[in-house]
């Protein structure tokens, strides 16, 4: 088994249709020392609602950075 901290990052967008089979694929992960950053570029669905109450669930941290409107590719 790897030791150390692994880093999960995942940019969300309107991700509600797939977002709660996502985390649960995260969350049967047993590899130790995962973090989960969640990075929302303006969702206007329920994304930020599912992330929010999925986040007390996970068998590790999760800390979710939420932007206010969609900033894109660039």
């Amino acid at each position: 088994m790897p030791s150390g901290q692994t880093a999960i990052l995942l940019s969300t967008f309107n991700g509600e249709k797939f977002l709660d089979e996502c985390l649960r694929g995260l969350n049967e992960q047993d590899w130790p020392g995962i973090t989960l950053l969640v990075r929302d570029d303006g969702s206007r669905d329920r994304t930020m609602e599912i992330l929010k109450v999925s986040q007390g669930s996970l068998r590790f941290p999760c800390q979710i950075l939420a932007s206010s409107a969609d900033a894109g590719t660039g």
